[in-house]
């Protein structure tokens, strides 16, 4: 039901813009690229989004689960540059915030995020961009294992496990020495 509303919004929005009133044809070829840039800027708002929202805000594990689970196509494509750069835009309002949210919940949620997308950077931005990303979780990542809530530091003890035993050796021996102390 998302799915089709966004994409009724998207081509709703293309064809006002259009000269003429006659019914959009939704061939690709008759699309042009403004079009169509409109109508993936309006499925990624309206609707990776807010699943992204969704899976950090879920009232539940469960619904978090399932919400990933829908996720999860895209997080296991992170290493395509462009699906890097799209988790990145639509994540990184988000995620940060979440990770300091008040309510545990959310904070768990996002930790199970944070390590499914580690490192969450832009791929064309450069080195210094991916060490200042990589400063950042680390820094989120000790907040989350001395967080006052049991269950946001079996979450961060969890996250922090999975970043360390798959990009072990792309981390700083500083940064290793921090998360393991």
């Amino acid at each position: 039901e998302i799915y089709v509303t966004a994409w009724k919004e998207a081509f709703a929005n293309a064809s006002e813009r259009s000269k003429d009133d006659e019914m959009l044809n939704l061939n690709y070829d008759s699309t042009d690229a403004d079009d169509m840039d409109e109508i993936q800027t309006t499925i990624e708002e309206n609707v990776l989004q807010d699943l992204m929202y969704a899976a950090l805000h879920a009232s539940t594990p469960h619904m978090a689960k399932s919400v990933r689970a829908i996720l999860e196509p895209l997080h296991n494509q992170k290493k395509n540059p462009t699906i890097d750069s799209l988790l990145y835009r639509m994540y990184s309002p988000l995620l940060w915030r979440a990770l300091a949210a008040a309510n545990p919940l959310v904070r768990i949620h996002a930790s199970t995020i944070l390590h499914t997308t580690f490192p969450l950077h832009e791929p064309n931005a450069g080195k210094t961009h991916l060490k200042e990303v990589n400063e950042k979780t680390i820094e989120v990542l000790i907040r989350l294992l001395n967080d006052g809530d049991p269950k946001v530091r079996v979450a961060g003890c969890d996250a922090t496990v999975r970043i360390l035993g798959v990009y072990w050796d792309a981390l700083s021996a500083k940064h290793i020495r921090s998360l393991l102390n």
